[in-house]
C-alpha cells in the first residue's frame, strides 16, 4: 500500500507539474493573444482614421470634379452657340457673325489681280484691302440654295 501510495504521489507531483506548466503556457498564450489584439485593435483604429481621411478627400475631389462638369457643360453650350452664329463667307472668306454683319464687313474687290496690283483699284499686292464693300454672304446659305436646285432638278426630272 505504500508502494501504491509513493507511486501516486509520484503520478500526482508529475500532474502537478504538468498542470502548472500547461497553465504557464496557456498564461504565455493568453499575453500573446491580448498582445496582438491590442496591436490590432490599434491597426483598425489607424486603418479607421485613414479611411475617414480618404473619404473626406474622395468627397471633396467628387464634389469638384462635379463643379467642373458644370462648368464644362457651360463653356460647352456658349462655345456651340458661338460657333453655330459663325459663318463663313463665300466671298471673302472670313469667318464672321450675323450680328456683326454689316454693309461694310466684306471687302472685295471687282476685278482680278495682274501680279503687282490689282486693277479695279490700283492698290498693290494680293493681300491688300479691297474696295468693294457689302455684307457677308454665308457658304452656308449657297449650300442650302444649292440643295434646294438640286432637289428641284430631280423633282422635274422625275
Amino acid at each position: 500500500l505504500e508502494q501504491r501510495r509513493r507511486e501516486l504521489t509520484g503520478m500526482r507531483d508529475v500532474l502537478v507539474a504538468d498542470k502548472n506548466r500547461l497553465q504557464r503556457d496557456l498564461e504565455e498564450h493568453r499575453r500573446k493573444a491580448q498582445e496582438e489584439n491590442v496591436a490590432i485593435l490599434t491597426e483598425r483604429e489607424t486603418i479607421r482614421n485613414h479611411l475617414g481621411q480618404v473619404e473626406k478627400k474622395l468627397k471633396d475631389l467628387i464634389d469638384d470634379r462635379d463643379k467642373l462638369r458644370s462648368r464644362l457643360k457651360k463653356y460647352r453650350a456658349r462655345r456651340k452657340m458661338f460657333e453655330a452664329e459663325q459663318k463663313m463667307c463665300r466671298n471673302c472668306g472670313r469667318e464672321y457673325v450675323e450680328s456683326e454683319n454689316f454693309n461694310w464687313s466684306c471687302t472685295t474687290h471687282h476685278s482680278e489681280f495682274s501680279g503687282e496690283m490689282w486693277w479695279c483699284c490700283g492698290r498693290l499686292g494680293r493681300e491688300a484691302r479691297g474696295c468693294k464693300f457689302s455684307k457677308h454672304e454665308s457658304k452656308d446659305d449657297d449650300d442650302d440654295e444649292d440643295l434646294d436646285d438640286q432637289e428641284a432638278t430631280e423633282r422635274t426630272e422625275q
